[in-house]
C-alpha cells in the first residue's frame, strides 16, 4: 500500500466516527503523548537525581577528609604553642638529659634553617651518639615523637660499637618546624 491510500482510508473512517467517538480518540491520543512526555521526563530528572546524590557523597567524604586533616594540624599546632619556642637544640639536649644520655652525645651539628612554602621554617640538626642501648633509643625516639613541638625525624643510621656489639652507635638527623 502507498500513502495516499493510508490517508484516503484514514479519512473514511474519521467521517465514520461519530463526535463523541472522535471526542474520545483525540482525548487517548493527547493522554498517550502526555503520558510518554512525562515518563520521559521523569527518567532525565531521576538520572540526574542520582549523579547530583553521587556528587554529594563524593563532597561530604572529601569534607570529612578535610576536617579529620584540620584536626590534626590544630593538635600539633596545639602541642606548638604549648611550649616557650625553644631552639631545636636545646630541646634534644634537654631531651637526652631527662633520659642520662648527655655523656653519650658525640657531636650536634646545626644544619641551618630553610624556608617551607613561605609558611614553615625548617630548623635541622645532625646529632652523633654513641654506646647506647636499644631501649635508650627506644625512649629517646619516643620522647622526640611526644615532643610538644613538631618535629621529625629526617634520618637515623644505627650501628653497632666496636667495643661492645650489644651497644649502638646512632647518627639521627631532627627536624623542627615552626611558623614563620
Amino acid at each position: 500500500m502507498n500513502l495516499k491510500v493510508i490517508i484516503d482510508k484514514s479519512r473514511l473512517l474519521w467521517s465514520i466516527l461519530s463526535s463523541k467517538e472522535r471526542i474520545v480518540i483525540i482525548s487517548l491520543a493527547t493522554f498517550i503523548i502526555i503520558t510518554i512526555t512525562l515518563s520521559l521526563f521523569i527518567n532525565r530528572v531521576t538520572q540526574e537525581l542520582s549523579v547530583q546524590k553521587n556528587r554529594y557523597n563524593e563532597f561530604l567524604t572529601v569534607s570529612e577528609q578535610y576536617k579529620n586533616l584540620k584536626i590534626n594540624i590544630e593538635t600539633i599546632e596545639k602541642r606548638e604553642g604549648l611550649t616557650k619556642p625553644k631552639s631545636i637544640l636545646e630541646f634534644v639536649y634537654n631531651q637526652f638529659d631527662e633520659l642520662g644520655l648527655k655523656k653519650k652525645i658525640k657531636s650536634v651539628k646545626s644544619l641551618g634553617s630553610k624556608e617551607i612554602k613561605d609558611y614553615y621554617v625548617e630548623e635541622p640538626i645532625d646529632i652523633t651518639a654513641e654506646n647506647m642501648t636499644m631501649n635508650e633509643l627506644v625512649n629517646l625516639l619516643f620522647k622526640l615523637e611526644r615532643a610538644p613541638m613538631m618535629l621529625s625525624v629526617k634520618s637515623l643510621s644505627i650501628r653497632k660499637s666496636f667495643e661492645n656489639p650489644e651497644r649502638l652507635n646512632l647518627q639521627l638527623t631532627v627536624s623542627r618546624f615552626s611558623k614563620k
